[in-house]
């Protein structure tokens, strides 16, 4: 007789390991990679807003994005980034006579 041997699964977890904040206003040149570990891979990616499938989101605007991870048994997680732009340049002009 075969005795069964079952592995403990670890927990799906997911955190954000890369962020690009946003050069110049108004441009949407950010992006964010999330990280995964445990749970049953493969692993399916959203993110929201936008449409993006994949562990790294990119062409991202000023805004707080959530990715939703799903492993191969259904377990969800969900991380939260922010996109942030720089402030606007403001140049003075002085005339001196």
């Amino acid at each position: 007789m075969l005795a069964a041997t079952t592995r403990a699964q670890s927990p799906l977890t997911d955190s954000i390991t890369s962020v690009t904040n946003i050069v110049c206003g108004g441009s949407g040149t950010g992006s964010a990679t999330v990280g995964v570990s445990g749970g049953i891979p493969p692993y399916t990616y959203s993110w929201q807003p936008g449409s993006d499938t994949s562990a790294t989101d990119t062409g991202m605007y000023r805004n707080t994005y959530t990715v939703t991870v799903i492993d191969n048994a259904q377990d969800t997680v969900y991380a939260y980034v922010t996109i942030t732009e720089p402030m606007p340049l403001s140049v003075t002009a002085k005339i001196c006579e």
